[in-house]
């Protein structure tokens, strides 16, 4: 588990300008503040990319947790202190942000649910999943309640011959080709996009801080690896 220490005095240790949370195995540690930014350029991505990311699990568990440390300190402070109204908006502003983030994860999942499941069972067991072991467990429930529901509700009446639920023929697949705005953050290869003709391709240079329209497959990689933040 991330940790993070210092005490509310001021607005500047309520952010975590000197302590820092360890966010990985890896040994990569942020600030506080650090941190928050992190989620809060992984939330913009997550809602305007047209399929489900990559999970920022230590990263949520960490701030909810450091959330809950910064609740127990305004106990500290007195409510007629300008401070604790800084800090309040703070803490309520990470748990928005946090919340919905996993809620368009959820939202995801429920439209993509076939799609993710099928992927799910294709997948090795040395490549990452998508899903987190909670969400995993969400979409199998959902997937079973939902098939329960059609049988219980229609399929028990129909002819034997009909009662099977083909769910490849009405699996939604996240649209990767539409186009999304982007950022770039550092300096990344170069992408080919069509450039409207049938057989022709632009290339594109992917300069830092520049900004591009393009479609989503063609940066796709770019944004699973933070290199590229969607806005």
């Amino acid at each position: 588990m991330a940790s993070y220490s210092g005490n509310l005095t001021q607005l500047s240790d309520f952010l975590g300008t000197a302590d820092t949370i360890s966010e990985t195995e890896d040994a990569e540690f942020l600030s506080a503040s650090e941190a928050v930014k992190k989620l809060e350029e992984s939330w913009l991505n997550e809602m305007l990319a047209p399929e489900l990311l990559s999970p920022q699990t230590e990263l949520v568990d960490c701030l909810l947790e450091q959330t809950k440390n910064m609740e127990e300190n305004l106990m500290a402070i007195s409510k007629s202190d300008f401070r604790f109204a800084l800090h309040r908006m703070e803490v309520e502003r990470i748990r928005y942000i946090v919340t919905s983030y996993l809620r368009i994860r959820l939202e995801k999942i429920e439209k993509f649910l076939c799609y993710l499941l099928n992927n799910e069972n294709k997948r090795q067991r040395n490549e990452p999943s998508l899903l987190t072991e909670d969400e995993l467990k969400f979409a199998q429930e959902l997937s079973s309640n939902t098939e329960s529901h059609l049988k219980t509700l229609g399929l028990r009446h129909m002819p034997t011959n009909m009662r099977d639920i083909n769910t490849q023929k009405f699996m939604i697949a996240p649209n990767r080709d539409s186009y999304v705005f982007a950022r770039v953050k550092d300096d990344a290869p170069s992408v080919l996009v069509s450039d409207g003709t049938s057989e022709g391709e632009m290339e594109v240079e992917l300069l830092k801080n520049s900004q591009h329209l393009l479609p989503y497959r063609s940066i796709a990689s770019l944004v699973q690896n933070n290199v590229v933040n969607l806005m």
